[in-house]
């Protein structure tokens, strides 16, 4: 094994040290320990100046009886100064065990709730004092997303870093997650790691933000290679589609350990966006790219993300006395936003999108993990909440009322009450305020641009060919009495409740 400030792996299938197999590393400061490992040999840990953590990855320490009195050689290594890490649920049979209760301290895994409240807890397991490995987790969710660093609650330590998914990682999980998101640098994914202990996986997608593969593949790290060249042991399954970067899908497939997987390797994310009456709400657990398909494709499938902030609401009252609330939706990039396009989604950011090539998107369309989450996003107080991780119930009140996008691209208010599930990946209109019941909403598009249909529109109205308070449908026709559905009303585009 090679010596690591971070962790230091053995193959997890090994069962026992060998005589000598770490004598004298001088560099060896941590070490973690397979599950199936059941004997330490001769001198196995002997002339070792910097350990200071030993990890057991079993549930059940190895028997004093396997362990041979040399192995700690006493004369040369003082086991008092060394942290044990273990399993929670252990720490009273290491303290039972006359060979490893002698050791400095023992650290014991922790679960923390890091994909929502309430939505199932993970196992974190200290390899050392700065990195962790996940090696379980009961979360309940559609999309599992691994976040760069972790804190641990019940101490005062700094935040380790999350850097390996351990072997085995889901062989415990009884929910059905589908997806798993890894927002840090991963380097390490353990064999059969998406796998439930009967062989089975619901995991169907992987989605990688980092632009340096994951540089430890268990399989090709261990060489579980059979003579004829076959691997005996995978980390993904054939099925399993895993989605990169586009500037870093070249050096996925062609990185050690990774190469294998080169087909089921891509940067076009297809299936999540299908929008059939112009519009459609979207959410992330990372930043979206919803203009590549465009770029690519002669602008086909062009496509607006929109917000609304709170500052961009307004009422007013007309002669009979109908009160009107309108929100100005306004385009991502528009203001002081820091993001650059209109088509860019940051993560955790719920937006409207608008398709601009016609009514439909394209049957192939396709986006893209974003290429700019290095930067910090000014979204504070948008009206469109997005929903990740699994999908949500929701209930509106007359005091924070909730409008969800129907199928046919409008927005309908949720009714007063009554729970709504609203599906993951989606965003609802919440503005926290209260409105009349017998209000009317309208959502009125200004994102301060001039793309081509609204130019279409607006050269309607400025021939004064009819009054600014009518409404127009999008082909530019009169309406007489707007119900539901898309308008243009004073040369801006609204939607009518």
């Amino acid at each position: 094994a090679k010596a690591n400030t971070y962790y230091t792996l053995l193959p997890p299938t090994i069962e026992t040290i060998g005589s000598q197999a770490f004598y004298a590393i001088n560099k060896l400061e941590n070490i973690t320990i397979p599950e199936k490992v059941n004997r330490i040999e001769k001198f196995a840990f002997d002339q070792l100046v910097k350990l200071n953590t030993i990890a057991f990855l079993g549930k059940q320490p190895i028997p004093a009886a396997n362990v041979d009195p040399s192995a700690f050689n006493p004369l040369n290594v003082n086991v008092a100064n060394i942290d044990l890490s273990v399993r929670k649920g252990s720490e009273a049979a290491y303290a039972a065990n006359n060979v490893w209760n002698k050791f400095h301290q023992v650290g014991v895994s922790f679960f923390e709730e890091t994909n929502g409240a309430g939505n199932g807890e993970t196992e974190y397991f200290p390899l050392s004092r700065n990195a962790v490995m996940i090696v379980g987790t009961k979360a309940d969710v559609y999309t599992y997303v691994v976040q760069p660093k972790v804190k641990n609650h019940l101490d005062n330590s700094d935040p380790y870093e999350v850097r390996l998914w351990g072997d085995y990682a889901l062989n415990d999980n009884t929910t059905n997650i589908e997806e798993v998101v890894f927002k840090n640098t991963l380097d390490y994914v353990g064999i059969d790691a998406f796998k439930k202990q009967d062989g089975s996986s619901t995991v169907k997608r992987i989605y990688f933000t980092a632009t340096v593969p994951t540089k430890d593949m268990s399989a090709t790290k261990w060489e579980y290679i059979d003579n004829s060249g076959n691997y005996t042991q995978k980390e993904f399954e054939p099925s399993l589609k895993v989605y990169v970067k586009k500037s870093a899908e070249n050096a996925y497939k062609t990185a050690t350990g990774w190469s294998r997987y080169a087909g089921q390797t891509s940067y076009k994310i297809p299936g999540e966006i299908n929008i059939a009456h112009w519009y459609g709400t979207f959410a992330r657990e990372f930043d979206a790219d919803l203009g590549i398909y465009a770029r690519e494709n002669n602008e086909a499938g062009r496509i607006g993300a929109f917000i609304t902030q709170t500052a961009g609401m307004s009422t007013e009252t007309d002669a009979t006395g109908v009160q009107t609330t309108k929100f100005i939706m306004k385009s991502i990039n528009y203001g002081n936003t820091n993001v650059t396009d209109y088509d860019y989604v940051p993560a955790e950011t719920g937006v409207l999108l608008e398709s601009r090539s016609g009514a439909t998107t394209p049957a192939d369309f396709y986006y893209a993990i974003g290429e700019k989450d290095n930067v910090t996003y000014s979204l504070s107080n948008n009206i469109m909440e997005g929903v990740t991780v699994k999908d949500t119930k929701k209930q509106s009140s007359t005091s924070d009322p909730i409008f969800a996008m129907t199928t046919a691209g409008i927005f309908k208010p949720l009714k007063i009450g009554t729970d709504r599930t609203i599906p993951v990946h989606k965003a609802v209109a919440r503005p926290k305020v209260t409105l009349s019941a017998s209000a009317k909403v309208m959502f009125v598009f200004d994102d301060g641009e001039n793309h081509n249909i609204v130019n279409a529109i607006e050269t309607v109205e400025n021939n004064n060919v009819v009054d600014n308070n009518a409404y127009y449908n999008l082909q530019g026709q009169r309406v007489e009495n707007p119900q539901h559905g898309v308008f243009i009303h004073n040369g801006k585009k609204v939607v009518l409740k």
